[in-house]
């Protein structure tokens, strides 16, 4: 605790007055409650938190003080525009928006008195550097040119957000074969929480169709419908029966479409 007060006062000249912002893909943002409760355990009650999360589906322990947003996604409440296409896949943010480094396992004093934050193992560098880095450069270059244009031209960020909405809606419901062999040779390493490896690849033996109509069967069970794996498309369209995967994407389009007030098109 006091090896962390230090590693962060390094940056900041006032904890006891602290308001900290923290930025994570999501979902829930239990690390920033371990920094709430750190804080307020160390600094007293005037210390806040706002955190911002590419999605959050759950709020935690969120509070006045300890507050969480998120820009891309919400499934809270209220629903955020287009919240069902975005949710449909959210291991694929995790995978294309890794840090750069292994996280945190320790804070070491040297003797100088300087505080040192220790990265741990990065197990995912290699694939991440060999299949994900490739993708990521080019979303980025799409993404300056895209901020340019908002910021020094009449192109709206509406726009933006509708573009975006009806691009990663034809890449989760109708994706093409490269993509579906790109998910399948990725694997993610979640490092807080459940701390295992997620391996997104696909059983080379495809069901038969009497174990498609048992795994279809299945569905009625809402356990099994919210347990459908990280793409639910992708994972019917593999094991149930061939009019599923279609339903879905139906329905899933249909609710986005409410709340976005969009046309897709087919």
């Amino acid at each position: 605790r006091d090896n962390f007060n230090d590693y962060l006062n390094s940056f900041t000249a006032d904890l006891d007055r602290l308001d900290l912002h923290v930025v994570d893909v999501g979902w829930k943002g239990s690390i920033q409650d371990n920094l709430y409760n750190w804080s307020n355990g160390y600094h007293g009650p005037r210390a806040k938190i706002s955190g911002y999360y590419l999605g959050l589906v759950a709020t935690g322990s969120a509070h006045e003080l300890n507050q969480k947003q998120g820009l891309l996604l919400e499934t809270l409440s209220d629903l955020s525009p287009g919240a069902e296409i975005y949710n449909e896949n959210r291991a694929l943010f995790e995978i294309l928006l890794p840090a750069s480094h292994g996280s945190a396992s320790d804070y070491i004093r040297h003797p100088s008195g300087v505080v040192e934050c220790l990265a741990d193992e990065y197990p995912e560098e290699a694939m991440i550097e060999a299949h994900v880095r490739p993708i990521t450069r080019g979303f980025m270059d799409v993404f300056y040119v895209l901020s340019d244009a908002i910021n020094h031209s009449k192109y709206p960020l509406s726009s933006v957000m509708k573009n975006s909405l009806i691009h990663h809606s034809r890449m989760v419901f109708t994706p093409t074969r490269y993509e579906v062999d790109w998910f399948h040779s990725i694997s993610h390493v979640e490092n807080f929480g459940l701390f295992e490896e997620s391996q997104f690849r696909v059983d080379e033996v495809m069901p038969s169709l009497i174990q498609k109509y048992l795994y279809t069967r299945d569905l009625i069970s809402i356990e099994n419908r919210m347990n459908i794996g990280f793409w639910p498309w992708l994972k019917l369209k593999d094991c149930a029966l061939p009019f599923v995967s279609d339903l879905y994407k139906y329905r899933q389009m249909r609710r986005s479409m409410k709340s976005t007030h969009m046309t897709f098109k087919r």
